[in-house]
């Protein structure tokens, strides 16, 4: 098994929540929220910031 190499996509982990049960799914998906809520703070923030003239 350490020879196959598998991808890792949203897709998948989605699927894969989704079997595990509703709980999972949901916790899932807020991590995924948390994460890109995190990324477009920070997108922002980075953008904003004052600059020396």
């Amino acid at each position: 098994m350490a020879d196959e190499k598998k991808k890792i996509s949203l897709g998948g982990i989605d699927s894969a929540a989704e079997e595990k049960g509703s709980l999972i799914k949901t916790i899932w998906q807020l991590v995924k929220f948390l994460v890109v809520s995190g990324l477009v703070t920070v997108s922002y923030t980075h953008l904003t910031l004052p600059t020396k003239a």
